[in-house]
């Protein structure tokens, strides 16, 4: 998609995005102008696994999930709506960052290339898209939020596994 394309390049509004975010007290991260506080940027990686592992697994389940599930309407539906889709899409996000860092890892951490960064980028992207886009979205039922960022936020990891397959640099 050409607009994951532009929004993922190295330098990009994306990369700039997660430096702010994952920087902490100036130590980690990869800074706001996108130059990196660390030597090891794969560490963006995980970093970004965390936040998402948290937001599908802890702050979206709520206290009793199960209870009236067959009689819920209205907010509480898409509450729960939205957390099982995130447990849905999880999965193919946490394989498509474990190759990635084992892919990051394997050149001692150091995300030197264009390449390399993008891939950094487009997870990233993904997150950003399904926790400060889709959630909200879903939450609000905003439907022309909620499917775009949900397709592009899939369409993202296809382009990072089609990456890692060593495909060719269209598809994103």
């Amino acid at each position: 998609m050409p607009i994951t394309a532009y929004l993922s390049q190295p330098d990009s509004i994306v990369q700039k995005i997660l430096g702010s975010l994952l920087q902490v007290s100036g130590s980690s991260g990869l800074g706001a102008s996108g130059a990196a506080l660390i030597s090891d940027k794969a560490k963006a990686i995980p970093a970004l696994s965390l936040l998402y592992l948290f937001i599908t697994y802890a702050a979206s389940a709520g206290g009793k999930p199960r209870k009236h599930e067959g009689t819920l309407t209205g907010l509480p539906l898409r509450l729960r709506s939205a957390h099982l889709n995130l447990m849905d899409t999880f999965p193919a996000y946490a394989l498509s960052a474990a190759l990635s860092y084992a892919s990051l890892t394997s050149t001692r951490g150091n995300v030197n290339t264009p390449a390399q960064q993008l891939i950094v980028n487009l997870l990233g992207l993904h997150v950003l898209l399904k926790v400060f886009v889709y959630l909200p979205a879903y939450y609000g039922d905003v439907f022309p939020l909620r499917g775009p960022s949900h397709v592009m936020s899939i369409g993202v990891l296809g382009a990072v596994l089609w990456r890692l397959a060593g495909g060719g640099g269209t598809m994103v």
